[in-house]
């Protein structure tokens, strides 16, 4: 934190000039700036950091996306066990992914975006991690195919069914579990407002193996309410959690899932 409370200082200027201008290269220098001390700059924007004896490649563009699992946390209620089997769905670049993979038995991430699909790749070979399964798809209510929306950054791609001219596969999770033989225990969700979607094609997988769920629900108004509404009608108990951004008074809203007592032995 100490290190933040020098960067970002520093960095706000250049936040109020983009603001003003909306000059797409303020940004990339706020954010080369906001990840001078998360690693070691490599060349053409990228970074290589260490944390926790992980190893990741990523753009400095993409840092809030390092510091959201790394420095703030904000996945904090989810402690990960041995036999954890674990869907990270919206992975990027492998954040997530890297930090919980060597203290559980599988992870599956799910990463429709391919240049964050190149990173996570690289950043599952930097670290030897094995037990991961990549998979460049997008998940949602049901098997089909839609689009890929872009905008700045590369952790803000999310699905969509307008025509962007850049057509992608979507599965749900229900069709994937069953196709990879698996019934993953924990899902991970952060998908930029898709996470609804992704849930109600989970439904078999809800009813038949009762998983935890983590899920970002900040992504529109009412997100929180549009999830937590759908995990308890399936007898779920919601716990909401508000995370604040680093020296700020803002925050973002985060849900953490776990199956009622007397659903777990219903399976």
């Amino acid at each position: 934190m100490f290190s933040l409370s020098i960067t970002y200082p520093i960095a706000f200027p250049t936040l109020i000039a983009y603001a003003v201008s909306k000059d797409l290269r303020y940004l990339d220098f706020l954010y080369s700036i906001r990840s001078a001390t998360h690693g070691v700059p490599r060349g053409n924007g990228l970074r290589v950091s260490k944390q926790d004896g992980i190893e990741l490649l990523f753009p400095s563009r993409e840092d809030p996306n390092f510091e959201d699992v790394f420095l703030r946390n904000v996945y904090f209620p989810y402690k990960p066990q041995k036999t954890d089997v674990v869907f990270d769905i919206g992975a990027h670049m492998g954040f997530f992914t890297a930090k919980i993979a060597k203290h559980v038995d599988k992870v599956v991430a799910f990463e429709p975006d391919p240049k964050n699909f190149a990173f996570l790749l690289e950043n599952l070979r930097r670290n030897k991690l094995i037990n991961v399964v990549a998979l460049n798809f997008a998940l949602g209510k049901e098997d089909a195919s839609l689009f890929l929306e872009r905008h700045y950054g590369q952790g803000r791609t999310k699905v969509t069914d307008q025509d962007t001219g850049y057509r992608i596969n979507v599965r749900s999770v229900n069709s994937i579990a069953q196709s990879l033989g698996l019934k993953p225990n924990v899902i991970k969700i952060d998908t930029e407002g898709y996470e609804l979607p992704i849930l109600q094609g989970a439904k078999s997988i809800i009813d038949n193996n009762k998983p935890k769920f983590l899920i970002a629900a900040y992504h529109y108004p009412g997100e929180v309410s549009d999830v937590a509404k759908y995990l308890s009608a399936n007898h779920y108990l919601c716990y909401r959690y508000d995370v604040p951004h680093t020296l700020q008074k803002t925050k973002e809203s985060y849900i953490y899932a776990e199956p009622l007592k007397n659903e777990l032995f219903k399976s």
